[in-house]
């Protein structure tokens, strides 16, 4: 409904805050925020990565636990490739999905592994 989608863009905007607010950015000025969410509403993910990616040099990498979606969006300035990031992921962790390069939505196979894919994706862009 309506209401719904309000208030989870309301929601995404609060919290988008607050996880940028808690991520130190990296000395090339880029701030990743990984979050694994539990019980979230499966909804609350495009809007909160769109949020986050709204800052400048930010990077969003975002799951849902329970169902092992994943989102990851980053501001065009943090300048990495998400899409070839969700492959070397999906190397690891097989999944559907795709999208560009600031862009991606996909779904890993063994949800109860989001965590771990969460860790590698966040580990590979701070090298």
């Amino acid at each position: 409904s309506k209401h719904l989608r309000r208030a989870l863009q309301e929601l995404a905007e609060v919290r988008a805050k607050l996880l940028v607010a808690a991520a130190p950015p990296a000395p090339n000025g880029i701030r990743i925020i990984a979050e694994n969410l539990r019980g979230a509403h499966p909804e609350l993910l495009l809007p909160l990565a769109t949020e986050i990616a709204r800052n400048e040099k930010a990077i969003a990498l975002l799951a849902v636990e329970e169902t092992g979606q994943l989102v990851f969006s980053q501001d065009p300035a943090a300048g990495k490739d998400l899409a070839g990031l969700l492959k070397q992921v999906f190397s690891s962790f097989p999944g559907q999905g795709g999208g560009t390069r600031d862009f991606v939505r996909a779904k890993i196979a063994e949800p109860s592994k989001s965590a771990q894919a969460l860790a590698m994706a966040q580990g590979i862009l701070q090298v």
